[in-house]
């Protein structure tokens, strides 16, 4: 199977997982994924909670000892109360009804930094045309084989098609890039870690590890695939000069953020930022200001 197939085949995957958690969510509702009461993926209680935990994006790079501080890492929260009980349900307990409020989480951070890249776009110089219609690319982080064959759907391109879906589908000022996804970042993974599913590069696998051993592990670990269609046109991989946010649900040390960040740079593209949910630090009012 080509890349171009296997990426066609993972969307329509994603598509698949969706419709069918919005049809078992019809016809059996589950109940709170943070309470565990009521018949929705949050409760009112819940959501305003979760709401007033994610509406000030801010900036968590210093935070973060494996990802350059001179690059933004935008997060909507701080991971814990009901912003890391529904992380957790969507991601351990497969709660894909839950997607929709972490999505509008992530899409409050990755407003802030597109509105930060115009801002600075129109200050450094006057864009032409055509710089102001090339697209800013969503770059999910990736999952293990073993880990999609359990869910069903990968996290990170689950949020990150549903954030560009819903900037797609809302009002855009003319001059606002448009919001594509390139989930072409891979694991290095030999057919023994597929097949048996090693923990070795796995975000549970690396619970209670300091920073320095999560970013041996991870360290080379990813690369960018190439599609068949970029390929021909370009020569090259498929985000080679593309501008890109990185995007994933949780910050905690940087590590498998920097590790996107490298495997992009290596394939030619360039890092604008990093955009996640929630960091194990929450963003201050201070880091909020020092990007106005």
């Amino acid at each position: 199977m080509s890349l171009m197939e296997k990426g066609t085949v993972d969307r329509w995957a994603i598509g698949v997982a969706g419709a069918l958690a919005d049809v078992t969510e019809l016809v059996f509702p589950q109940p709170c994924a943070v309470c565990g009461r009521g018949n929705r993926a949050l409760c009112p209680v819940c959501r305003a909670f979760f709401v007033r935990l994610t509406a000030a994006p801010g900036n968590v790079a210093d935070s973060l000892p494996r990802w350059p501080s001179e690059v933004p890492c935008i997060a909507a929260g701080g991971y814990g109360h009901e912003v890391a009980r529904a992380i957790l349900a969507f991601k351990t307990g497969y709660r894909m009804d839950v997607s929709a409020d972490l999505s509008r989480a992530l899409g409050r951070s990755v407003d802030f930094l597109v509105e930060r890249y115009v801002r600075e776009r129109e200050s450094g110089h006057q864009a032409t045309t055509g710089e102001a219609a090339r697209p800013v690319h969503l770059v999910p982080a990736p999952s293990r084989a073993a880990a999609f064959r359990k869910r069903g759907f990968v996290p990170g391109e689950v949020l990150a098609r549903k954030v560009a879906r819903r900037r797609r589908a809302g009002p855009w000022g003319r001059d606002l890039p448009m919001l594509k996804v390139e989930a072409s970042v891979r694991l290095r993974e030999s057919l023994m870690d597929r097949v048996t599913g090693s923990r070795r590069l796995s975000s549970s696998g690396q619970k209670g590890l300091t920073a320095g051993r999560r970013f041996d592990r991870i360290h080379g670990a990813m690369y960018v695939a190439r599609s068949l269609s970029d390929f021909r046109r370009t020569g090259g991989p498929s985000l080679a000069g593309k501008s890109c946010i990185l995007i994933d649900d949780v910050a905690t040390t940087g590590s498998t953020l920097g590790e996107m960040k490298r495997a992009i740079e290596d394939a030619g593209g360039h890092v604008l930022a990093a955009a996640v949910v929630a960091s194990v630090r929450a963003p201050s009012e201070k880091l909020h200001e020092n990007l106005q």
